[in-house]
């Protein structure tokens, strides 16, 4: 129950923040949900890596803004509205340059928020072993976006996003243990990786989209320290709301 009161309070006061602030420019907002399959990469104080700890799924969602780096319309409208000499200086160097103007066009970012559980599971002297988490946190990407044929879009995008464990329980049998008390899985996770999507244009204010991540945490081995780190994969379909 927490965790649903939790992600519909945190992405309906954010969607409110983000539609209502004049001080955002962006070119969409971005709501997506998919599934992530999670395998954790332990490794023991000896050196041993643990192969007992099989994938596990979990949700995926995430509320983002996504911007392109150079947006001529956009400049030339500021220009039409406004006569402040820089802005006047910016068109007229991007109107001289229009290879740089093209290829800066072409690069989108994004940032947002987002909850993700990064599960697993398996078994060890014949133990049945569970792990469920609920990490919140903040994503970025940044990448080029190319135009297709019939409003199709492709990007390639690398990713980073930090997270947060706000609750999670190891089941061993009928025992329960909280993370929240083991270093970790409580720490600040920082995870890079890639994506690839599709996006689709359906109107004038409207795409949908389908996309996959790949990212990893990247803690390294410390001496008489085991590690544990996240490997992710996650499939997501989104729209986004165009402006």
């Amino acid at each position: 129950m927490f965790v649903k009161i939790h992600l519909k309070t945190v992405f309906f006061l954010l969607f409110i923040l983000l539609s209502t602030s004049k001080n955002l420019v962006s070119q969409s907002i971005n709501w997506q949900l998919g599934n992530s399959v999670s395998t954790y990469q332990y490794t023991s104080t000896s050196g041993v890596s643990a192969d007992y700890l099989k994938p596990g799924s979990g949700i995926h969602i995430a509320l983002s803004l996504e911007n392109v780096i150079l947006d001529t319309v956009f400049l030339q409208r500021k220009v039409l509205l406004s006569s402040q000499k820089r802005i006047l200086k910016r068109s007229n160097y991007f109107t001289a340059n229009p290879k740089i103007a093209k290829i800066l066009g072409l690069i989108h970012y994004e940032f947002g928020l987002s909850l993700n559980q990064f599960n697993s599971q398996g078994s060890t002297q014949n133990v049945a072993v569970i792990y469920q988490t609920n990490f919140a946190g903040i994503h970025g990407t940044f990448g080029p976006e190319f135009s297709l044929p019939k409003a199709f879009k492709f990007s390639i995008k690398g990713q980073v996003m930090l997270q947060k464990l706000f609750q999670g329980s190891q089941q061993a049998s009928y025992q329960f243990m909280n993370l929240m008390d083991y270093d970790s899985f409580n720490q600040i996770q920082l995870f890079s990786g890639a994506q690839i999507q599709l996006t689709k244009k359906l109107n004038e204010k409207l795409s949908g989209y389908v996309a996959f991540y790949r990212q990893q945490t990247s803690h390294a081995l410390k001496p008489g320290e085991g590690v544990l780190n996240f490997q992710p994969n996650t499939i997501v379909l989104g729209i986004k709301f165009l402006k």
